[in-house]
């Protein structure tokens, strides 16, 4: 008797590994959180996702440059500006560009001459960016007169609130390609 039921018990343990795991709702949850790749990048330590704010743990994207796909809302992650000075965002006219770049303690990114054609970004501050780094995001919506077919380049710089002598700003070239 006992042995009989401790072959059912291992049957039926059996027969729950052999199931199927209803991955349908975990897949489209997933699926609406985390939207594949939309953006290209000219780096490696790029990421490119259309999700409300990066994080350090996303997975980088490898750059494709200018024959990367154009999505509505692009967005551009940048984890080490030193080893990687510039992107591409391709963008669809009417959608917007979404730039992330590490704020280093001391520092500060602006935007010294914004494009007459882009017009100002909004700007904000989102901490834990890469570990206790937070981010500075910038947003450009891509409206007239920027139409398919246009390209612009937006040239940020880093400077230091109190720079030591011979210190250089450092800076980072965004490429926006209207498609």
């Amino acid at each position: 008797m006992k042995r009989t039921l401790f072959l059912a018990a291992l049957l039926v343990l059996a027969a729950c590994d052999d199931k199927p795991k209803d991955t349908g709702t975990a897949a489209s949850a997933s699926a609406s959180a985390t939207p594949p790749p939309t953006a290209s990048t000219a780096a490696p330590t790029a990421s490119a996702t259309a999700s409300a704010a990066p994080s350090a743990s996303a997975s980088a994207a490898a750059g494709n440059g200018d024959n990367a796909p154009a999505s509505k809302d692009a967005q551009v992650t940048v984890r080490d500006p030193v080893a990687q000075t510039s992107a591409t965002a391709n963008v669809i006219a009417d959608g917007a560009v979404t730039l992330y770049l590490p704020e280093t303690p001391g520092s500060s990114w602006s935007v010294p001459t914004p494009d007459k054609n882009l017009g100002k970004a909004k700007e904000q501050t989102i901490p834990g960016f890469v570990g206790t780094t937070p981010a500075h995001q910038f947003v450009w919506q891509i409206k007239a007169p920027l139409k398919a077919g246009s390209s612009t380049k937006v040239q940020l710089v880093n400077k230091k609130k109190k720079p030591d002598p011979g210190d250089k700003d450092q800076t980072f070239t965004l490429t926006i390609n209207v498609k």
